[in-house]
């Protein structure tokens, strides 16, 4: 009984060590990663690999974060929560430390080069269907459950879909055309960072430098909103802005050196998202794993 009982100690003891510093699991809530991780699905997360947080800190990491890992972080806008508490998001790593990233026609390019789409990733499509159909038995037929009425009396439709997808719609005969969403530029208030100096749209974004440790950012009013959770909220200074002068921790500023690195990160279903386009820069020690599965 004793050894059985040593056995079943042991065993929770790997377990809950396995599960505190080396892997994890989340159940997917939403469809922002469609359709590569689809709604429901459970995924698997290596912490290990970029150091999982114990009592307040962050261990060392295994490996580095890459472009294209799809990671497993905490929501970086939750800034009254602990750690623990902050909600858990999942996203793709579009831009590491030191990237110079932009967004044209929907396409992201990074230092310059077009990184094109994730095998599985889904974009933002209208589509018009014939008068005598059954819209709502077609969309039931291939699986659009994300489709939006635009002007429902003449059966055009919001749908987020992949490219096999759009190519299976615009074959199908009972729809007049299928055709690719691309939002200009002009909406200020949209997407990050939110400022009347800057007019992106989420497929029309940047370019913008993703800040990594040591630079040395010019600072002025109108990159203020770009750098200002930075400095506050990620790196704990106070901030004042007046008459257009900028102040830090009560001196004028003209210039901050960035103390830790940042990421941007991407949904895969780039037109139902809530990734970096909305809330900015990730500060590393937000991001706790690196998803290795999903089933």
């Amino acid at each position: 009984m004793k050894r059985v009982f040593i056995i079943a100690l042991v065993v929770l003891l790997a377990l809950g060590f396995l599960f505190q510093f080396i892997f994890t699991w989340h159940r997917s809530d939403d469809k922002t990663m469609e359709a590569t991780i689809e709604k429901g699905e459970l995924v698997w997360i290596n912490k290990a690999a970029v150091g999982a947080w114990f009592l307040g800190m962050k261990m060392p990491a295994l490996s580095s974060i890459e472009p294209n890992d799809i990671v497993y972080y905490a929501y970086p806008e939750d800034f009254d929560s602990p750690m623990y508490e902050k909600q858990r998001m999942i996203s793709r790593v579009a831009g590491c430390p030191g990237d110079r990233i932009f967004i044209r026609g929907k396409i992201l390019h990074v230092n310059g080069e077009d990184m094109g789409f994730p095998e599985k990733s889904k974009l933002g499509y209208r589509a018009m269907f014939n008068e005598d159909v059954d819209v709502q038995e077609l969309l039931n037929h291939y699986d659009l459950d994300q489709a939006e009425s635009v002007i429902d009396s003449l059966g055009i439709y919001e749908v987020p879909l992949t490219e096999d997808m759009s190519d299976s719609l615009q074959k199908d005969p009972n729809v007049n055309y299928v055709r690719l969403i691309k939002q200009v530029r002009g909406g200020a208030n949209r997407v990050f960072p939110k400022s009347p100096y800057r007019s992106w749209s989420e497929d029309d974004f940047g370019p913008l430098e993703i800040p990594k440790a040591g630079d040395i950012i010019e600072l002025n009013y109108r990159n203020y909103d770009i750098y200002r959770n930075i400095i506050v909220q990620f790196e704990g200074h106070d901030v004042i802005k007046h008459k257009g002068e900028i102040h830090i921790d009560g001196k004028k500023s003209n210039s901050y050196t960035i103390k830790k690195n940042y990421y941007f990160l991407l949904d895969d279903n780039r037109d139902r998202y809530f990734d970096s386009r909305e809330f900015g820069f990730v500060p590393e020690e937000y991001i706790l794993g690196k998803v290795i599965g999903a089933e």
